[in-house]
């Protein structure tokens, strides 16, 4: 009797040991920015702070979330983030005004230099979307920007951003390929924006 006792206690803990988890797949955002005509001259001797963004709680996590219908909302199972999105979009908005250079200088969030303007960054939405039965989908990616004039606190300029994408394929995968995309089209039309602010 003892001797099946081991056998089936040897067989639970082997099989406990041999089971893996499949490992998540992560996933990026990735963007390509306009190269943009710098004839601005009133940003030419200003520093700018880009500020880390605003964004609901489910953007500060790895975590992926979709949703589906007009109430149901899921994260996946086998895919999240490498970085998650606040920071990721605040870090694309870093790079979009230093490879603009219509400012003197650009500083991330945590810089403790003495700036003339704050650059916000509200992530309004940014979320694959599926219709109730799972047919299709599209990436919503909606933001706001506001340049605050850093000495008063005063709203220098602001303005607001969408893209709407239809996705390639009904997964993960299609849902950060529009995202991306999506972002894309903000990042260089907040360029275009912010330089005819600086004009």
């Amino acid at each position: 009797m003892k001797y099946f006792v081991l056998i089936g206690i040897t067989l639970f803990f082997s099989a406990c040991v041999t089971t893996k988890v499949p490992a998540k797949s992560e996933y990026r955002i990735n963007t390509e920015l306009t190269n943009f005509t710098n004839d601005s001259s009133m940003c030419k001797d200003k520093t700018l702070k880009v500020a880390q963004a605003f964004s609901d709680k489910n953007l500060m996590v790895n975590d992926m979330m979709y949703t589906q219908g007009n109430y149901k909302q899921f994260f996946y199972a086998s895919s999240q983030w490498a970085q998650t999105p606040n920071d990721a979009i605040t870090t694309k908005f870093l790079s979009l005004m230093r490879n603009a250079k219509l400012f003197q200088n650009v500083q991330i969030a945590g810089s403790r230099s003495k700036n003339d303007f704050i650059l916000e960054v509200h992530i309004e939405d940014f979320m694959q979307y599926f219709n109730a039965d799972i047919t299709s989908s599209f990436a919503n990616a909606k933001i706001h920007l506001s340049l605050i004039d850093a000495t008063n606190r005063e709203i220098y300029a602001s303005e607001s951003f969408s893209a709407k994408i239809d996705v390639n394929t009904l997964d993960a995968q299609g849902g950060v390929e529009g995202l991306s995309i999506a972002l894309t089209k903000i990042l260089n039309d907040s360029g275009t924006w912010i330089a005819k602010v600086c004009k």
